[in-house]
């Protein structure tokens, strides 16, 4: 059985990520989505979507930053409802 995580709640555990981030290079899409199963339980087919998505509707320079990111308060609420959205579309499909 999958588990499934309010987008807010995954949100908070992908911020964690900035925490083993390098900063100044563009985060590589698989590095990503790698980060991504590891900090949020998410399955792979659901990290693989919800990062095909954020590549494909958000700039290189949101995507960084959402990677960098410590908290929600790093991350404008515009990206952060973003990245809601896609998690919503990726873990409910």
């Amino acid at each position: 059985m999958i588990k499934k995580f309010t987008a807010a709640a995954v949100l908070v555990l992908a911020l964690t990520i900035g925490a083993t981030s390098c900063s100044g290079a563009d985060v590589p899409k698989s590095k990503f989505q790698s980060e991504l199963e590891k900090k949020t339980q998410l399955t792979k087919t659901q990290s693989k979507c919800a990062v095909d998505k954020m590549y494909s509707e958000l700039s290189q320079k949101e995507i960084n930053k959402l990677y960098t990111a410590d908290t929600e308060k790093d991350v404008s609420a515009t990206v952060q409802a973003k990245f809601t959205e896609i998690l919503k579309d990726c873990v409910t499909s």
